[in-house]
């Protein structure tokens, strides 16, 4: 098919053109002096002509690209993508920024500027402009452009540390909201996500819109940055007669009641009190009674909002139903130590739920004990234990982790079935210490007689480490042992200071040989540095690994070692392995 006339060549057809319709101009000086004023704007407007003629024989011209053969649908996907990758540019860093950059948002928007076609199917599908921009001149242009597809809004204020820093003038663009309210509000009846992150001046701007119904509305993340105490915002309880669909709900730093929480079809709910502890309000009852009516519940995260019990109540108290979370996949919970175990011990879940607990503050493990006992009564038999021992950190103290099922977390050991992490315990005691007799409450309330994987893990080790030995020395179902350091650490170190934890653990105080582990087959050292040669350390690593147990198998993971005293061990032991290699 021929889009033009091919008898005639591109270039004489235009000379010809142009001769024949400028064929009384060729002669300048035939045109009086008078009239070179209308001669120069009639060669203008005859410019402007080929320049929308150019224009438009560039649009033919891009309709042969082999990008503009693309189906619209296939081209919408494409600018989909640019979209969601400046959005996502334009987001907060952490550490480095805290609010949103609307400017660097709306980048985008240019690919729409490439051409005439490009610009027709951006604008012909609402569903690109369906994540709001605010704080610019594009938010009331991205209404509009919206139409009425669901709608996403993610935007994060500056925080009052940045306000105190830098001035709202260098955030004019997040002060500048003008009927931002309104058009919420009107709008609102196809609002599927909310997020925003700013102050409750912020939030008292945008969640007033909120009060009515939002039938679409699936997702609400609200997070206050504000310092304050005297500056938390409070949630509106009536918000949960006006979003029906809601499946999403995250609070970090607000005021908040658990009878305003109670959304029968959320999947998620997570709530963290930043700069108010027990900021929800209601008792464990009160708390209970929320969760009773939130079946649906997948993800439940709580973060320091549990009300103080009663100074009277023993880790037996009982006080309140027995709430069932039938679909509860994960729950997180991180409080003091006694409301931890009080809320466990009343809420019921499956199974297979993987619990993240992190105990603060107290060191009163007794009031964990019940839960432990249904727990692991209930799972399949512990086969791994992890045990990470982060030192003199204010954030955690000791986390245990349990699995069960075959699959193995020490890398090149055997894998069967994939295991199943069933619960992970954090304990953050203030101050940080924490003694072997404490550590044991939670140890004794384990299975140890079925655990054939153990990985002991050292933030900062010492001979003023837990002793683990202690409790774990002697146990006869252990075949396969990790120890590993954050950082790597002289051998000749850890030999010394593991020794003085072995000769303090029990059964060697009786004056028993036996090694640590009687039945283990594997070994894996962690960030260990291996200084010296064989003739000097030889001898002092074959008696230390012997002290372990009967191993066939030394795994020496980004360990540095001499290649002289590498060969030399593999003569002495049946298999080593090196993995990732440290220089």
């Amino acid at each position: 098919m021929h889009f033009v006339d091919k008898s005639l060549s591109a270039s004489e057809y235009w000379r010809t053109t142009e001769k024949a319709r400028f064929a009384s101009h060729h002669e300048a000086h035939t045109i009086h002096t008078q009239d070179f004023a209308d001669a120069r704007e009639a060669v203008e407007l005859e410019m402007k002509a080929v320049k929308l003629m150019m224009s438009s024989i560039h649009t033919h011209y891009n309709t042969f690209s082999l990008i503009n053969r693309l189906p619209p649908e296939l081209l919408t996907l494409i600018f989909s993508f640019v979209r969601d990758c400046f959005l996502h540019r334009s987001r907060p860093v952490p550490h480095l920024q805290s609010h949103t950059d609307p400017l660097l948002a709306i980048e985008w928007v240019k690919v729409t500027h490439v051409c005439r076609q490009w610009r027709t199917v951006a604008l012909e599908n609402p569903d690109l402009w369906s994540h709001i921009i605010l704080g610019s001149d594009w938010t009331a242009e991205n209404f509009r452009r919206s139409q009425r597809v669901p709608l996403t809004i993610d935007h994060s204020f500056p925080s009052d540390v940045e306000r105190e820093r830098y001035g709202n003038g260098m955030y004019a663009y997040n002060e500048d909201m003008g009927n931002l309210r309104q058009e919420i509000a009107h709008h609102r009846s196809h609002l599927r996500q909310l997020t925003l992150s700013g102050n409750s001046i912020d939030f008292w701007r945008i969640l007033g819109s909120l009060r009515g119904p939002a039938p679409l509305l699936e997702r609400l993340d609200l997070r206050n940055t504000g310092y304050s105490e005297d500056d938390v915002p409070r949630f509106p309880e009536c918000l949960n007669t006006f979003a029906p669909h809601l499946r999403f709900l995250r609070l970090a730093g607000w005021e908040a009641s658990w009878v305003g929480l109670t959304f029968k079809t959320l999947v998620h709910l997570e709530v963290e009190a930043l700069v108010v502890p027990d900021a929800m309000a209601g008792d464990l009852g009160d708390f209970l009674g929320a969760l009773e009516k939130m079946p649906c519940l997948e993800v439940l995260k709580l973060y320091t909002v549990l009300q103080s019990p009663p100074s009277t109540v023993t880790p037996d108290s009982v006080l309140g139903p027995i709430v069932t979370l039938p679909r509860l996949r994960k729950f997180t919970l991180s409080d003091g130590t006694s409301k931890c175990g009080l809320a466990l011990k009343h809420i019921s879940t499956p199974v297979t739920t993987e619990h993240h607990i992190t105990c603060r503050i107290t060191n009163d493990y007794e009031f964990l004990l019940p839960w432990l006992s249904v727990k692991l009564n209930v799972s399949d038999v512990i086969s791994q234990l992890s045990i990470t021992d982060h030192g003199d950190c204010r954030y955690a103290r000791i986390s245990i982790s349990v699995w069960a099922g075959g699959h193995s977390i020490i890398p090149g050991s055997a894998s069967g079935e994939e295991r199943k992490q069933l619960f992970c315990l954090t304990l953050a005691p203030y101050p940080s210490s924490l003694s072997l007799s404490q550590t044991k409450i939670i140890c004794d309330a384990l299975p140890l007689a079925s655990v054939e994987e153990l990985h002991m893990s050292y933030g900062m080790f010492d001979r003023d480490s837990t002793n683990w030995l202690a409790i774990f020395s002697g146990n006869k179902s252990v075949r396969r042992a990790k120890i590993s350091f954050t950082r790597i650490v002289s051998f000749t170190r850890i030999a010394a200071d593991l020794n003085t934890l072995l000769m303090a653990a029990q059964p060697w105080q009786e004056g028993q040989t036996q090694p640590i582990f009687p039945s283990l087959e594997s070994l894996t050292l962690a960030h260990v540095r291996f200084e010296h040669d064989w003739s000097i350390g030889g001898p002092q690593l074959l008696q230390w690994l012997g002290m372990w147990g009967p191993l066939t198998k030394l795994v020496l993971e980004e360990c540095s070692i001499k290649d002289a005293m590498l060969s030399e061990l593999r003569t002495r032991v049946p298999e080593v392995v090196m993995k990732d290699r440290s220089v």
